[in-house]
């Protein structure tokens, strides 16, 4: 086994080692700076969602406007 003297030593290096790597564990999310990315991307990603259903509302209003274009000409060449 281990002597008195290196098993006073060795059990708080240990301990402590242990309670450091739990609190490298718990705190690495803040000081990574990954949630600030994740919320950036996020933001960028609603963005463009944003923007894509915008252009698709323009576009649907195109479509509906040539839709009635078209059937004006269409009532008009019967008369």
């Amino acid at each position: 086994m281990l002597s008195g003297d290196l098993n006073s030593i060795l059990i708080p290096l240990l301990a402590g080692g242990a309670i450091a790597a739990l609190v490298f564990a718990v705190a690495y999310p803040f000081m990574s700076g990954n949630r600030q990315s994740e919320k950036r991307m996020a933001s960028v990603t609603e963005t463009r969602t944003k923007k894509s259903n915008v252009r698709s509302a323009a576009d649907v209003a195109a479509s509906r406007k040539k839709q009635v274009t078209d059937s004006l000409r269409d009532i008009e060449a019967r008369k």
